[in-house]
Formats: structure tokens, sequence, C-alpha cells
């Protein structure tokens, strides 16, 4: 079996530089308040941070 390491594309963004562990964190904890979201304002909300971190 192979690895896709041709996939692989550095980077020097602030979101390359994070820590993989910080970054797993703020995933978790971003499922988690998704899951508390009780209206659809708040989905709205973490679908534009969503978009916001894409761009």
């Amino acid at each position: 079996m192979t690895m896709l390491t041709g996939a692989y594309v550095p980077g020097t963004s602030v979101v390359h530089r994070v820590p993989a562990g910080w970054k797993l964190a703020l995933l978790a904890a971003g499922c988690t308040a998704l899951l508390f979201a009780r209206s659809l304002p708040w989905v709205g909300v973490a679908l534009v941070v969503v978009v916001g971190l894409y761009a």
C-alpha cells in the first residue's frame, strides 16, 4: 500500500503553523457547538465561518 505523499502541499499560513493538536481541539469544539445549535441563524453563522475559513 502506498501513501498519498504526492498530495502534500507545504504552506506557510497561520493555519499551517498551528500545531495539529490545536486544530483537532478546535474541530471537536466546533462540532460540539454545532450539535447545540437549536436555530437556523446559528447554523447560518457556522456556515459563514466555514466558508470564511475556506476562503
